[in-house]
């Protein structure tokens, strides 16, 4: 999202997504990205299925994804939900 004017400097917020089916660990991981300049949390999703629900609807341009819990591996995802 970009906020920008003629009076003051530009600020662009890099959306992400985070993926974690754990869920204090995701929860950590919000809050420490929540506070860091220049990053938006868009979503949030326990599993891939909810991942690609949350990536449709947000487009995140970074996704975190905790890829030794899912069940397929993070290539499975981008393979076959390349349209997203």
């Amino acid at each position: 999202m970009s906020n920008c004017s003629a009076v003051s400097l530009c600020k662009v917020s890099i959306r992400v997504l985070v993926v974690e089916d754990h869920h204090v660990v995701r929860q950590g991981l919000v809050a420490l990205l929540n506070v860091a300049d220049g990053i938006e949390v868009v979503g949030e999703a326990a599993n891939g299925v909810e991942a690609i629900t949350q990536f449709r609807k947000h487009q995140p341009a970074i996704t975190l994804i905790d890829s030794i819990r899912q069940r397929k591996p993070p290539c499975y995802w981008l393979g076959n939900h390349a349209e997203v």
